[in-house]
């Protein structure tokens, strides 16, 4: 990897990514204006979806009877194993604009994260080529792990915690459900304008930084035909590798046939917007905008 640079922080950890205007709501990494919003829901979708989150809270509380926490993993994946296959159609209707690689994995994400909420659960994971880690992550340098919104990512937690590797995760919103099969909080540095200067810090401290360098939504026709998803790449991300000199690896994280989480560690030759979009092009059907 290069090494840092000697740009003063108040230019290297900018406010405003490249290509964002004055006045926006950008996050230092997330470039909003290259993106749409998400399409605005009609009423009676904004009411099934509620009515939903209510009814998933109540099976997840079900799910959790009987305080096994890997029994409990094995019924949400059944239950999401029969969402995938029969509720695909009305929830097309009903959430159109939701991101997932099949709602089978989408209904498993929902079930985890509240069950999570509520008590302890322990996913079945796999793991893949998590031994590059140990390899390249460096003491006062640490180790910049970028992953895409696949679904599923919040198992990272739990299979960094079981290595007994400190970690933060950049992330906004609520992280309540977060860090499955985690025995410890899930340590999340907020997404502001001061957020790459926090995960520097941590850097220091050896530790491995999660975080996204992408910015997904799915386009609906006013029809609700349902288009590909797109993603736009922000590059500070990989900046911010180069200027602190981390190693980047990627994540990619899927369910298997078996119902296994994988999490697969990626070396990539050379850590880049490009590498990353190629990366995940590979992996999905999503049309990346960027270099």
């Amino acid at each position: 990897m290069p090494a840092p640079t000697s740009v003063p922080p108040a230019r290297a950890y900018r406010e405003l990514p490249a290509g964002a205007t004055q006045g926006s709501s950008s996050s230092p990494y997330f470039p909003d204006a290259a993106t749409l919003p998400p399409p605005p829901l009609r009423r009676w979708q904004r009411v099934a979806l509620g009515l939903l989150r209510r009814g998933v809270h109540v099976l997840a509380r079900l799910l959790l009877v009987g305080g096994d926490p890997a029994a409990a993993y094995e019924r949400a994946l059944f239950c999401a194993h029969l969402v995938g296959r029969w509720g695909g159609p009305l929830l097309d209707r009903l959430a159109p604009h939701v991101l997932e690689r099949g709602w089978t994995t989408e209904a498993l994400l929902w079930l985890m994260s509240a069950m999570t909420r509520q008590g302890h659960v322990q996913p079945r994971l796999r793991l893949v080529g998590f031994d590059a880690l140990a390899r390249h992550r460096r003491p006062r340098r640490g180790l910049l792990l970028l992953t895409a919104h696949f679904g599923l990512t919040d198992a990272i937690g739990g299979a960094l915690e079981g290595m007994d590797l400190d970690y933060s995760l950049i992330a906004r919103g609520d992280t309540s459900g977060w860090g499955w099969g985690c025995r410890r909080p899930v340590a999340v540095i907020p997404v502001d304008g001061r957020c790459l200067v926090a995960a520097r810090a941590r850097l220091r401290q050896g530790q491995v930084i999660v975080a996204y360098p992408d910015q997904s939504y799915r386009p609906v026709a006013d029809g609700g035909t349902r288009g590909p998803i797109r993603v736009a790449l922000s590059p500070n991300l990989f900046r911010f590798g180069a200027q602190t000199g981390a190693p980047v690896l990627f994540l990619d994280v899927d369910l298997d046939g078996d119902g296994a989480i994988r999490l697969e560690v990626i070396e990539p030759r050379r850590a880049s917007v490009r590498a990353f979009r190629d990366f995940v092009t590979e992996r999905t059907d999503w049309r990346v905008d960027g270099p």
